[in-house]
């Protein structure tokens, strides 16, 4: 259990440790889409894989219901995209995260791709 602690440290820097495994979403743990308010606003330099734009909240809204019933290990957040809604199932500050979670994802959400917010 020590190498798994020591691969699972490296994070980033040992990404070829573990290819297969999708990087954990950072915000499901600390914020559920079923506690989330209003639509949030993006980080400058952050980046999020988009898994869809939306011209109403109500709509946003329904693909993370449908999102989250189809993949239950997914957390989706709303973020104000212009005057659009942005649903993400995953952020970093690591581009290359974003594009491994992409790559995991592929099978089942084959659409999906990354935005950096400005």
């Amino acid at each position: 259990m020590a190498g798994e602690s020591a691969a699972q440290a490296g994070g980033a820097a040992s990404g070829a440790s573990v290819p297969d495994a999708a990087p954990e979403p950072e915000i499901a743990e600390t914020h559920p889409a079923q506690e989330q308010d209003a639509p949030t606003a993006l980080l400058s330099g952050r980046h999020y894989v988009v898994l869809g734009v939306f011209s109403t909240e109500e709509n946003a809204r329904r693909a993370v219901r449908e999102t989250e019933a189809r993949e239950s290990a997914l957390r989706c957040r709303i973020y104000r995209f212009g005057g659009k809604f942005m649903v993400s199932p995953f952020s970093s500050d690591d581009a290359g995260a974003c594009a491994q979670f992409i790559r995991v994802q592929d099978g089942r959400f084959p659409d999906m791709w990354t935005y950096t917010a400005r």
